[in-house]
């Protein structure tokens, strides 16, 4: 049943502390309605002071302790994904050190020959791909798939080979896929692929491949401007693992802890004609004052900005959630938008890309 928000007000400091009591973690009431109106308010540290932290005191994460924990998993995104040691590692600048063992995929740099085939009808599909081949056979298993591999590719005993490792570059694997598919022909195969096809690198193939993610990195000086103004370039590079690797040469605007006082936020405020452009442009101060209890007194001058109920629709929320490359970004950058799409049951849907 779908449950109906709860009207203007109804959160005060008592009904949040109330549901916060039903909780043991931060984590696990964060998914509860009345976090987002106690988080606003500045009442999360009084009202969650009962609750366990996972978090790891400063200065947990020496450089040893780091090495492993990063002996746990084989590739930076699988432990990025899985670890809160990766972000002490980078901020401390041992990734390089500690990772030596992590692999880079091929996949998203080289292309890899796959074959569907159905012994039963004696017919094949030959494709070529940079994507992970895993995602590839979802894409021709979907009911979106516009190829002549959907003749097979839902069957119950049709096979999805990889016929080839990711070794061919964008030069070479039209040459390569050519020659299996008269390999296939030769040994009495009804292969599928229209003659057209064969050989040629779509329009739908990936475009950020490393090397141009690389040269997007290196037009800006800090990751916030990369990721501001190139989000494609930075979201391809973050999913593929090449993140750290293109992005060595920039620098953080990360503030040391304990760097926004009271009186700094309060500067930093008057720079700004709503919460919402305070919120936007200067987050780190706008939490840091959210986290204090400050918030109220330094924005006081400050106009609200509040979108009108029903401004977001699924359309605008997912327009907005195109601007972040983490739902924990989303959240906090555009707290409305990612509220309503969580409660309209959208956040899957126009998260995917996270």
């Amino acid at each position: 049943m779908k449950i109906l928000p709860k009207p203007r007000g109804y959160w005060t400091f008592e009904r949040c502390a109330l549901e916060a009591k039903q909780f043991k973690t931060k984590k696990e009431f964060s998914k509860s309605p009345a976090y987002s109106p106690a988080h606003k308010k500045g009442w999360i540290d009084d009202i969650c002071s009962h609750m366990s932290s996972r978090r790891k005191p400063n200065g947990y994460w020496t450089l040893k302790l780091c090495q492993v924990e990063a002996l746990k998993y084989t590739t930076r995104v699988e432990f990025e994904n899985n670890s809160p040691g990766y972000q002490a590692a980078l901020k401390k600048g041992w990734m390089d050190q500690i990772s030596s063992h992590m692999k880079i995929p091929d996949y998203g740099r080289y292309h890899c020959v796959y074959a569907i085939y159905n012994q039963r009808l004696n017919k094949i599909y030959i494709g070529i791909t940079r994507n992970k081949f895993e995602r590839r056979v979802l894409e021709h298993q979907s009911t979106n798939n516009r190829t002549n591999s959907k003749e097979i590719a839902q069957l119950v005993d049709t096979k999805y080979i990889q016929i080839t490792e990711y070794k061919f570059d964008v030069n070479e694997i039209g040459s390569h896929e050519k020659q299996w598919v008269v390999h296939y022909i030769e040994q009495g195969l009804e292969v599928l692929n229209s003659a057209s096809s064969i050989g040629a690198i779509g329009k739908t193939r990936i475009f950020w491949t490393f090397e141009r993610c690389q040269a997007e990195a290196k037009k800006y000086k800090t990751k916030k401007a990369f990721r501001q103004v190139s989000s494609s370039a930075y979201t391809a590079a973050q999913k593929q693992g090449w993140l750290e690797k293109i992005s060595s040469h920039l620098t953080s605007a990360t503030k040391p802890n304990g760097y926004w006082t009271k009186d700094k936020c309060a500067a930093e405020a008057k720079k700004h004609g709503s919460k919402a452009a305070f919120k936007r442009d200067a987050s780190n101060a706008y939490s840091a004052a959210l986290r204090q209890g400050w918030l109220e007194k330094i924005s006081s001058h400050l106009t609200t900005g509040k979108k009108p109920n029903g401004y977001w629709t699924k359309a605008k929320c997912h327009e907005e959630a195109l601007k972040y490359s983490t739902k924990k970004e989303f959240k906090q950058s555009c707290g409305s938008a990612y509220s309503t799409a969580l409660r309209e049951g959208w956040k899957d849907e126009i998260c995917q890309h996270m």
